[in-house]
């Protein structure tokens, strides 16, 4: 390693090069949070890496001088592991080549910085598609690979973790490592959903697949959230369904207010209550002018209403959020706190539980643009150990998404973190890219089941000196 001066501004501009390094008032705001704003943390130097050499330099200059580093790259996670109080922000999104789409072997090979908006287009245009995406394009592979990835095709493919073939890391020791299912698989099992714990990933190969270039899609809407739970179990089965995607909502219809008891946050004992809908949107692929039957594809079903019917092109239905984001810049609310949670919850308890939580929610509470969504899928689609499901075969993923002002940010992250427990006290698991709430070991080793040992090991083995992402798993 070159000389150092144990200034870490200077010693990593000297390591990397003085544009790539910055103070945090040179960095700016941006750098104190993540999507959530719901703690600020200010770092020491911001670094933005633009090889697996760099993050190898800063890693191994962490180890020598004990400094924490907490890798980031759009930082649309809530859960604090983005920002760092006091140490290194590692930047990875400058880190955005991708390097090969193989037609042939259905994979592509990308930097871990490269967003999956840019990969689908790429692929597209080859009459490929990622099997998984998220609703959100604008996150990059390593930061999807690293939390999980879960979609509305995840019934279908697993997550965008379960699509990576091969990973190249650089460890917490400082060691770059390529990993897969053959090879160093203990650490392809720690990294995927790992939450940078172990190492940051620089580089993927995932897999693709061919599609065709539009999907039909179907717009219905259910009453009986009873019945759009049956319906979903037919079109979760993955030998008789045609169906590549399935997304649903819960929709409410605004009724006013309902007096229930004293002493509430709104302090006038009444609250804000609705009639809840649940809208379910189903794609099918189709060729330009290719004839579907839509009486046979929804044949079965026994929704409350077929609103619509429309063709989209493939990469109008993948950005099918886009307008929403757009809305949200325009208007002020993407700057706004995301106070965000997602759970798992067993498919035999998720009726009552989303039953309930709608019931206790304030349906104007997540702002004027917050979702509550929800995604029936299976568990043997995945085999991420680092990602633990219910027991159950069919489970749901449920989404509550605020957008609020930053007064109001307390009392719904508080609100949402109820949910939350509730939801594990009735055996779910989170999806640990929202708020966590864990604050003791006792809980993580709770949430990770059998795989803790693992997960303690595995700290020890490729982080000795616990420099990544220190105070986000309690690990004693």
């Amino acid at each position: 390693m070159k000389t150092l001066t144990k200034n870490p501004v200077e010693d990593l501009k000297h390591l990397l090069g003085p544009d790539q390094v910055m103070t945090a008032e040179e960095a700016g705001k941006a750098y104190t949070h993540d999507w959530s704003k719901l703690r600020y943390a200010t770092p020491l130097v911001v670094v933005k890496c633009r090889s697996t050499e760099d993050v190898v330099a800063v890693i191994q200059y962490a180890n020598e001088t004990n400094i924490p580093v907490n890798p980031r790259a759009h930082a649309h996670s809530q859960n604090n592991s983005a920002i760092s109080d006091g140490g290194i922000l590692l930047d990875t999104t400058e880190m955005n080549t991708i390097h090969e789409i193989d037609a042939d072997a259905l994979t592509a090979t990308c930097d871990a910085g490269v967003v999956w908006q840019d990969l689908v287009q790429k692929a597209l245009a080859m009459g490929l598609v990622p099997p998984v995406l998220t609703t959100n394009l604008g996150v990059t592979l390593g930061g999807t690979i690293s939390v999980g990835g879960l979609g509305v095709a995840t019934f279908r493919y697993g997550s965008q973790a379960d699509t990576a073939i091969e990973l190249e890391v650089v460890t917490g020791a400082g060691d770059v490592k390529v990993c897969s299912a053959t090879q160093n698989k203990d650490l392809f099992d720690l990294v995927r959903a790992g939450l940078g714990q172990f190492g940051i990933i620089t580089k993927a190969t995932v897999k693709l697949r061919t599609c065709k270039p539009n999907v039909r899609k179907y717009y219905l809407l259910y009453e009986d959230l009873g019945q759009l739970m049956k319906d979903c179990e037919a079109l979760m089965d993955l030998e008789n369904s045609p169906f590549t995607t399935i997304e649903a909502l819960c929709s409410p219809s605004m009724q006013g207010t309902k007096k229930i008891g004293e002493g509430l946050e709104l302090g006038v004992g009444v609250q804000f209550f609705a009639y809840w809908l649940f809208p379910l949107h189903l794609t099918v692929e189709v060729d330009d002018d290719e004839v579907v039957d839509d009486d046979a594809m929804l044949a079965g079903l026994k929704f409350h209403k077929h609103l619509h019917t429309e063709v989209l092109s493939q990469n109008d239905n993948l950005n099918r959020a886009q307008p929403k984001f757009d809305l949200m810049k325009r208007s002020g609310a993407w700057e706004q706190p995301h106070p965000w949670m997602d759970t798992i919850v067993p498919w035999n308890i998720s009726q009552v539980f989303i039953e309930q939580m709608l019931e206790a929610f304030p349906p104007n509470a997540l702002g004027p643009l917050g979702q509550i969504l929800f995604w029936p899928s299976r568990t043997d689609t995945s085999n991420l150990p680092m990602l633990p499901t219910p027991s159950s075969e069919f489970v749901v993923g449920l989404g509550i998404l605020a957008t609020v002002p930053e007064f109001a940010k307390e009392v719904i992250a508080k609100r949402i973190g109820q949910v939350s427990k509730f939801s594990e006290q009735i055996g779910s698991k989170r999806y640990l890219s929202g708020i966590i709430t864990y604050e003791t070991t006792e809980e993580w080793q709770s949430h990770y089941g059998d795989v803790w040992p693992a997960i303690v090991e595995g700290k020890q083995t490729y982080d000795p000196n616990r420099i990544l992402s220190p105070g986000l798993i309690q690990y004693e």
